[in-house]
């Protein structure tokens, strides 16, 4: 038993939005500027950019690294909703992203880029083929899933410790229609994970220990659910396949 408590502090810690404390930037109440499209607050002497005014720009969206001399660190709730860009470029200054920034109404997006050196300074984001990896406790996570990338398909099968999928990461990913982490010891899917994915079928999942709230919801076409629910532990969220074509209620599992 106190192994599975470790375990589960410790995906508390990795996954915070689990126990209600996803990364929040609050701004709403702050004087706001802009440059270049970007609006923005200060805060202790930096920038958080809180919304981009040009979204009707169908190509690259290069954040800067500073806007008028304050240095951006970080991106607020969904600061980008409603762009039609194809690709966004994240600079290494960016310290912390909020979960929805990129999460809604982006039918476009196809790739997220960062500055090749961003993984090795202050940041803890980097993209890799176009997918936005978050670093937290030396783990990698799915930030962010571009909503209009083409694969149907998408495997995490490379084996290891931890394979974990973010708050909002794979929101609205439309083309979507098949999903598995396989070959890990242990895996979890965050908060609203995949929410209105509407062409996801399948999802399989090795070694599940934790399910956040929503984390399939509106899933439409979503029935072939493949959990195999590791033993320790499984945190299992409200509403996790709500509005979807899966019948089976995993809520009751015994975790004892």
């Amino acid at each position: 038993m106190k192994k599975a408590l470790s375990l589960f502090l410790a995906f508390v810690m990795i996954f915070g939005s689990f126990a209600g404390a996803s990364n929040v930037i609050a701004t709403a109440t702050a004087e706001t500027s802009e440059d270049n499209g970007f609006v923005y607050t200060v805060e202790n002497g930096y920038a958080i950019i809180t919304d981009y005014t040009n979204t009707e720009f169908t190509g690259q969206i290069e954040i800067p690294e500073t806007v008028d001399g304050y240095t951006v660190k970080k991106i607020g709730r969904e600061a980008f909703r409603g762009s039609l860009c194809t690709s966004v470029s994240i600079p290494s200054t960016v310290t912390e992203i909020h979960p929805e920034a990129f999460a809604y109404d982006m039918p476009n997006l196809e790739a997220y880029y960062t500055n090749p050196l961003a993984n090795s300074s202050n940041s803890d984001f980097y993209a890799n083929n176009g997918i936005l990896y978050q670093t937290v406790y030396g783990f990698s996570m799915i930030f962010a899933y571009p909503k209009n990338a083409p694969e149907k398909t998408y495997k995490i099968v490379s084996g290891g410790t931890v394979a974990g999928v973010g708050a909002f990461a794979f929101c609205e990913a439309d083309n979507l229609e098949e999903f598995a982490i396989t070959g890990y010891q242990y895996s979890a899917v965050d908060n609203y994970a995949f929410y209105g994915a509407k062409n996801l079928k399948k999802i399989t999942l090795e070694n599940c220990i934790a399910i956040g709230e929503k984390a399939f919801a509106n899933c439409e076409k979503l029935d072939d659910v493949g959990i195999e629910i590791d033993q320790m532990l499984m945190l299992f969220g409200s509403d996790a396949f709500e509005n979807t074509a899966f019948t089976n209620d995993l809520s009751n599992y015994d975790t004892d």
